[in-house]
Order: structure tokens, then sequence, then C-alpha cells
């Protein structure tokens, strides 16, 4: 448990530094973009019950007929009725680019005459574009003048992400604060001191969903002195006038856009949500760096830590951190949407793939001891399960115990199993280090091929062999010649065996130690293919069953069996 633990940390942390780098290619960073305007979806639009828009929206241009260079007039007469409707403040979002007295020569004076007017009843806060965008033809406006004399002018600028999309507005510096948070101080409310710069702007629904009135009905009302009408709209509320029009190029795209695709939001109405985020402190917070890593670390160590168990259950950690991530979000604050689930992502499926590496390393050495490590190798390079075999040269070595049957005699059949697991792995890890494979073990001996013309490996591993230190007498045969290698059998069972007459003889010769009183009997095609040559002792001529001609047989040394018996 604790090493799995250790694990699924180390490969949270290698995921957790793979997601901080991933965000900054523009691809996902645009995603994680997306993945934060889903949660305004998720959340939903809500009811914006302090602000109205008087929008000059297509009615509107179809009821004025004068050119909106010189809607002036109509701007100054809705300031007023603002007021008379005893709406609590007054924006206009309306940037004026040059001043129209040439043509309309009263018209500029009307409008900066209102705003001192409508200003000494209700705060009254006028938005422009900075010089860099406008142009230098606006700073002579008298409205302007009189709005910046009384610092009372606001900067409509919005902000683009990189995608285009309006989530978020620069504070400004007092003399040019944003519209709505100048709108908030002016209304005495203290929010805009704890405003993050940039703020994201907490909308508040898709387009259409803070309450508005056409200025086209609104100046008709107030025209036809109908007040309970016009104070049915404004009365108690902050009031923002600008365009919703189908031309306005004041569109854009904002997070329910992503979803909805329905249509983009009119500046007006995204400085309304701005408004309501302050009035309220709906402030959408980054979280501290350190909580920001350690949230990515966690969902990535949580989703290895149940990959590296065989079960699915890791799929469930990116939604579940996605779902973490929104619900601090409708608290305020701003997890990485994206990042947690990629992190969990990256880190399950390395889990996944340390695990498959695992099992398959373990059946790799399970293969191995089963088959032989030639039979792995031969299976991975054919790629599937295969009959196939080859013919080549081999020296087989053959042992057997002497006498094992006196040794199981009247003991523990627990004790027998263990001395004999022991002996085998003494004996296997000798053929291994001599360079040979064990085929086989054949009850208590082995079936050892060295591939290859040389037998000496073969003839070094057969003296190690009958020298191992053991509670058994290990008798060997030692023969070379042509043996078939392969896979035999069916994809239902499959075994790696070694074929042919060069086995049967050494098998022969193992059984034959007894009757020359040697522990290693060699054949004398063993002998003659060893390099450096060998030097056995001639033992004479052996008839060999299976086999035509006698076959001449050498021992290492002329010594005496230790036991008697043959083995079982």
């Amino acid at each position: 448990m604790v090493r799995r633990l250790l694990l699924a940390f180390l490969l949270g942390g290698f995921s957790t530094v793979a997601t901080a780098l991933l965000v900054r290619i523009p691809l996902i960073e645009t995603l994680a973009l997306k993945t934060y305007d889903l949660h305004f979806a998720l959340r939903g639009p809500r009811a914006v019950p302090d602000v109205v828009l008087v929008v000059a929206d297509d009615e509107s241009l179809r009821r004025f007929k004068e050119p909106l260079l010189f809607w002036h007039p109509f701007y100054a007469e809705a300031m007023r009725a603002v007021a008379d409707g005893g709406a609590k403040a007054f924006a206009l979002d309306v940037h004026f680019a040059i001043p129209v007295d040439r043509w309309e020569r009263d018209h500029d004076r009307l409008l900066a005459e209102a705003f001192l007017e409508t200003s000494a009843r209700i705060p009254v806060v006028c938005g422009f574009l900075p010089e860099s965008i406008a142009g230098g033809g606006s700073a002579a406006l008298p409205l302007y003048m009189v709005a910046s004399a009384t610092g009372m002018i606001a900067s409509l600028q919005l902000r683009l992400d990189a995608d285009g999309y309006v989530r978020s507005l620069e504070t400004g510096e007092p003399a040019a604060r944003a519209l709505s948070l100048k709108l908030s101080e002016a209304l005495g409310n203290a929010g805009p001191a704890g405003a993050p710069n940039p703020m994201r702007i907490n909308y508040a629904g898709p387009a259409g969903t803070v309450a508005r009135v056409s200025l086209a009905d609104f100046l008709a009302a107030a025209r036809a002195r109908d007040l309970p009408r016009v104070e049915g709209w404004v009365k108690g509320k902050t009031v923002i006038l600008g365009f919703d029009t189908a031309s306005s190029r004041d569109r854009h795209a904002t997070p329910f856009y992503t979803v909805s695709r329905d249509v983009e939001m009119a500046g007006v109405e995204i400085h309304a949500s701005a408004l309501d985020t302050v009035l309220r402190s709906r402030f959408l917070l980054d979280p501290p760096t350190w909580v920001s890593v350690l949230s990515l670390l966690l969902a990535a160590a949580a989703a290895a830590f149940l990959a590296l168990t065989p079960h699915l259950l890791w799929w469930t950690v990116p939604p579940l951190s996605f779902l973490a991530a929104h619900l601090a979000f409708r608290n305020g604050w701003v997890l990485p949407s994206l990042g947690m689930p990629l992190a969990a992502l990256l880190a399950g499926g390395a889990a996944v793939l340390w695990r498959l590496r695992s099992r398959v390393a373990l059946f790799r050495r399970a293969f191995t001891a089963f088959a032989g490590q030639e039979a792995r190798a031969g299976l991975e390079r054919a790629g599937a399960l295969t009959a196939a075999s080859v013919r080549e040269e081999a020296t087989i070595v053959v042992s057997d115990i002497n006498g094992f049957s006196d040794f199981c005699r009247d003991r523990d059949p627990r004790d027998i199993v263990l001395a004999l697991d022991t002996y085998l792995q003494n004996l296997a890890r000798i053929v291994v280090e001599e360079g040979g494979e064990v085929n086989k073990y054949l009850g208590d001996g082995l079936l050892c091929v060295f591939r290859g013309a040389n037998s000496a490996p073969a003839i070094a591993c057969a003296r190690r062999l009958a020298a191992e230190p053991a509670a058994f007498v290990t008798c060997v045969g030692v023969h070379s010649g042509p043996v078939v290698l392969g896979n035999i059998g069916s994809e239902a069972k499959m075994e790696y065996a070694v074929l042919g007459e060069t086995v049967n003889v050494a098998v022969r010769l193992q059984a034959l130690t007894r009757d020359y009183a040697t522990r290693v009997l060699l054949s004398e095609a063993a002998v003659s293919r060893s390099v450096p040559p060998f030097r056995g002792a001639l033992l004479g001529e052996a008839n060999v069953r299976g086999v035509r001609e006698p076959v001449r047989v050498y021992s290492l040394v002329a010594e005496p069996l230790a036991a008697t018996g043959r083995g079982s």
C-alpha cells in the first residue's frame, strides 16, 4: 500500500508538471478557456434585479429617422427621464467620436447640459473609448470635458481573450476606471476595492438575461408623461443606456455563447453583468498558486493510485475532479477546470502503462522460467503462437538424482519438496551461468540445452552439476549432435521442446552412469566438439538403446559413485 501510494504521488508529480507545460500550448489553452465556460452553462442563468438596460435597438432605429450621429437629444431626454423615474444611477454606454456642432449647433451643448442637470440628482457616468482606439477627435467634446472634470468618466474598453471572447475586464486607473466599477463607486459600494485586476465577469446568463426596455418605448412613455410606467422600468435601479442592434459591432462572444451559440452579447449587457458582479461581490477569484498546483497533484495522484490496481475506478477521477472544480466555481474560486482532469488522465494512463509493464515483465519472467529463454525469444520474434521449429547443432545435458527413492523413504513430504526445490534451483542457476538453458524439469532432474557446435560450456556445466554440494548424488549424461528446437502443441497447450536422437542418447547416457561407476558420462561426439579440446577418460563402448552402432563414452574422472541404486 505504501509503495503504491508513493508511486502514485511520483506519477502524479510528473503528470502535474506535464499538464502545466501542456496548457501553454495555444490549442490546449483555448480548450481550457472553453472548459471554464462550461461552468456558466452548468450553473445556468440568474436574475439581475438591480440593473436595467435602456437599449437603442432595431425598433429604435426604425422609429427614429435621424442619423445615429445626431441622436444627442434622445440621449439627453433619456437621462432626464431616468432621473424622473427614480433610478439610483445612470451610465451612458455610447462613445462620441467627434463634435457635431458644425452640422447641429446645439447637440453637443444639450448633451453636456443634460449630464450636468441629471448629475445633480443621481450619479451619472459617461463612458468613452481610450484615445488609443478612438483617436483624438473626441477630446474637445463638452460632454467629456465636464464628465472628466467631475470624475465621472469611465472606460468602455473590453478585454478579449486569445479566442476573442470577453471573460474579464481591466479595472483601470481611477481616472479611467471601467464603467461597471465607476458606477459601483458612484453608488457608494466598497466592492471595487476588492476587485482583482483583471476582474473575471461573473455573467448572469446568456444574451437577453438582463432586463431591458427599448429606447423608443422609454422615450414614448416619458413624452406621454406616463410616470408610473417609467418608474416601473427604472425606479430603484441602475440604468445603463447603450446599443443592442443586429448590425451593431459592439457584440461579443461570452462564456454562455460557447454552449448556446445563440447570439453574441451586446457590450451594454456585458457592462451590466460586470456591475452585478461588483454590486453583489460575486467575484470569481484565482486561488493561490500552491492551491492550484495541489489540486492538480491530488487529482493526478488519486487517478494513479486507483489505476495501479486492476480495475477501472480511476476513470471516475477526471469527471469527479471537474465536478470539484465546478463546486469551487459556484463558491467563487476558479480551479484548473481542464488541468485537473487532464492531469488525472495523464497520471492514470501512466499508471496503467506502468502496471502493464510490470505485468508483462512478470509474464516474461514466468514464461522464461517455465519454457526457457529461447522459447520466449522465439515467441517474441514470431509475434504469434505458432508451432514453428528449427534444426541446429547443440549439446544436451541431462541430470538425475541417484538414490532419490532411498532419500525419500521415511521423510516428511514437505521436507522432500523443500530439499528438492533448493537442489533444482541451484542446478538451474549453474546451467544459466554456463550459458545453457533449462528446457525441462524431469521430476528430480533437468534436461538442458547448449546451443552451438562447441560443447565446452556444456562439459563445464556437467562438471559443476556433479560437484554441487547436496543431499543427493547428481549423475549427468552429455551428448552432442543435431536437434529440433521449437514450439509443439496448440494454442490451448503449447510447449517449447527439444527433440531428436541426440536428446535420447543423452538420456540413455545419464542412465548408464551407474553401470560405469561415474557421475558424468560423455559421448565421443561431445568430447570431440569441445573447444578448447577436452581429454576425458575413455571408459569403452556402450550399447545405447535406439542407436545402431556402439557409442564410445568418457568420464571426467574415474571416480566411484557415492551412493548406489538407480535414480527414480
